[in-house]
């Protein structure tokens, strides 16, 4: 992490796009779009890259260009990039929503929220999709029970009850942007992540995957602070946030972060059943990156 300013910075973007190429072929624009304005937004990762492909599990996402070890830091975001609402309680989506729509126009995040204009709400938050046809064929390919599908049902109502009160809250103030709030609420409940005293949608963070285990964790930097280098300490601020191997990770491999918005008063069975209705993630015995 501690590469001079200048000449060389431009010559390691070349070995990278370079060693991008040799993995799947030419980057789309607008994915070299996207690194170049993390690189010029102060977010490092010399053995990462953004790359639309088939090889994704989602069709587009974070992979490495160089063969990563466990507990290297894989990429460092500044801590100013965050988006972030520090009241986690049960009304933060509805004010990072608003903070998304307070910042719509503001240039340095242009090209980050080109990024997830295109993302749908999952069907589940729709009171116009009938739900129990598909909750029955999730039950039986995960063999569950009738006690497991009507805990499925009890959350799928609140889940739909909260969207619909904070889309209420939302429209009050900003009434005539209906569709923003749906993309961006479809944002905060994919991509938001728990940083020190805040919820936050991180620029980056963000483009990571979902698997059944992670390969990639997220870590303040002030937590691990007299840890590191003091050669890539002197870089950083406190609020900064890092990317961390938690696996020896090879070459072209997809990166991955998991959902971790259940505790473990919640069965694996409810987890992994949520986690399929809402992201269409397979069921971990199925799942090849699981």
């Amino acid at each position: 992490l501690c590469v001079p300013r200048g000449a060389c910075v431009v010559g390691m973007v070349m070995i990278t796009i370079l060693l991008v190429q040799h993995v799947v072929g030419l980057q789309h624009v607008s994915d070299e779009t996207f690194m170049n304005w993390s690189r010029s937004n102060g977010i490092f990762a010399a053995k990462v890259e953004l790359l639309t492909t088939s090889k994704s599990v989602g069709g587009r996402g974070l992979f490495a260009t160089a063969e990563l070890k466990k507990g290297e830091v894989v990429a460092t975001i500044p801590g100013s990039l965050a988006i972030r609402d520090v009241g986690i309680d049960a009304d933060w989506q509805s004010r990072l929503v608003s903070t998304l729509y307070e910042r719509r126009d503001d240039s340095t995040l242009d090209t980050w929220y080109q990024t997830w204009q295109n993302l749908e709400l999952p069907w589940l938050y729709s009171s116009n999709v009938e739900v129990s046809t598909r909750l029955k064929k999730l039950i039986t390919d995960l063999h569950g029970t009738s006690d497991l599908e009507r805990q499925l049902a009890k959350e799928i109502q609140e889940r739909r009850n909260g969207y619909q009160r904070r889309r209420d809250q939302f429209l009050a103030t900003n009434h005539y942007d209906m569709s923003f709030f749906d993309t961006a609420y479809a944002c905060t409940i994919s991509r938001s992540a728990l940083i020190p005293d805040a919820i936050a949608v991180i620029p980056f963070f963000d483009m990571l995957n979902h698997a059944a285990s992670a390969n990639i964790d997220l870590v303040p930097f002030a937590r691990i602070k007299d840890e590191c280098d003091p050669r890539i300490s002197v870089l950083l601020d406190n609020d900064d946030l890092l990317l961390v191997a938690l696996v020896d990770i090879p070459q072209h491999s997809e990166l991955f972060t998991c959902y971790k918005e259940y505790t473990s008063s919640n069965s694996t069975e409810f987890v992994d059943a949520i986690l399929a209705l809402q992201w269409d993630i397979p069921h971990p015995t199925s799942q090849e990156n699981g």
